[in-house]
């Protein structure tokens, strides 16, 4: 996601992705993984990066925490189950509700107001429910098919509390994300 890998208008190509992030480090040294490669303006409704991992840092096909490795690209569907393994909320379990949305997301503290995304929407599904399907920190997670093993979609954000009974994702499609920024999704073990 732009907010996570860019976060400003000052942001420059080649400047470092280290991690921790600087508020997570603690006694230990952040590591730097990647260096920041190009992104998406924020105005044109995708909230997306891209960066280059650095040679010493070892690729793998898999999530966190599933038993999936991404087999390619899938656009979305009313009605699809999809799971994904994010870093706050763990994995959870969707039905995608909406197929092509536009979402108002308030981006004040990155430098900037409240753009409009463009999305699909995301719901917990029934047969697994979570009390949270989107929490902040799971910014760039993968949305994936439960069937098939292919990616739908880039989580970026959520519901905003208005209610705890209108509990939903936001994520972009994939293929879109991946064609705008010029990037094929490379399989395989």
């Amino acid at each position: 996601n732009w907010h996570v890998l860019v976060g400003s208008s000052d942001a420059l190509s080649d400047e470092p992705i280290i991690q921790p992030a600087g508020n997570f480090l603690g006694p230990n040294p952040a590591r730097p993984m990647a260096t920041l490669t190009r992104w998406l303006d924020l105005d044109n409704g995708y909230d997306a990066a891209i960066a280059t991992v650095a040679e010493e840092v070892e690729l793998a096909n898999h999530q966190a925490n599933l038993d999936l490795a991404i087999a390619e690209v899938a656009e979305p569907q009313l009605g699809m189950r999809l799971v994904k393994s994010a870093s706050i909320s763990g994995v959870t379990h969707g039905i995608v509700d909406g197929v092509a949305g536009s979402y108002p997301i308030n981006y004040e503290r990155f430098g900037g107001g409240t753009r409009w995304m463009q999305g699909i929407r995301i719901v917990p599904d029934p047969d697994d429910p979570v009390s949270e399907v989107s929490l902040s920190g799971d910014s760039g997670a993968v949305w994936i098919d439960r069937d098939s093993g292919r990616a739908v979609a880039l989580h970026f954000g959520g519901e905003d509390h208005l209610t705890p009974l209108y509990e939903y994702a936001l994520a972009h499609p994939l293929q879109a994300v991946l064609d705008q920024l010029n990037v094929d999704l490379l399989t395989g073990n």
